[in-house]
């Protein structure tokens, strides 16, 4: 059985414009296109589809990736290989997110304990004129 793009955009939950997005970029395309209407036509056998690349999307892989592991049909070793990769990347970005929080919050105590205010005393003050010497070194490449 065959689905009009509305249909299937309906069934999948994936929008129609993004269904035409990843006809374009070949990630998924569609079962047929009818001759005469242009319409694309999905299939039921599809649907498992989009919802490996929903899941894949929610992990924080990007389109072109998701496309080389459509493309490459991996099995399940190598697909756990790739989700330890990401999971070791996900924990480095939540490692760096964790420091940039300790840096605010560091901050945050800093100025409120401290009643920090940027309070800047300038005096101009003129000074007798002298020669200086000054010694450049040139890298000449």
């Amino acid at each position: 059985m065959l689905f009009r793009i509305g249909d299937f955009s309906k069934f999948t939950r994936i929008s129609i414009r993004m269904l035409r997005h990843y006809d374009k970029i070949g990630i998924l395309k569609p079962t047929r296109i009818d001759k005469y209407t242009n319409y694309r036509l999905y299939s039921v056998d599809q649907i498992p589809i989009v919802n490996k690349i929903q899941v894949l999307k929610e992990m924080g892989f990007s389109l072109s990736e998701i496309l080389k592991l459509m493309k490459n049909n991996l099995d399940s070793e190598q697909l756990l290989i790739l989700l330890e990769n990401r999971k070791r990347e996900i924990k480095l970005q939540i490692k760096n997110q964790k420091e940039k929080l300790l840096r605010v919050n560091s901050t945050i105590k800093f100025i409120s304990e401290e009643n920090y205010i940027m309070d800047y005393d300038i005096t101009v003050k003129s000074i007798p004129e002298y020669r200086v010497i000054c010694l450049r070194d040139t890298i000449t490449t």
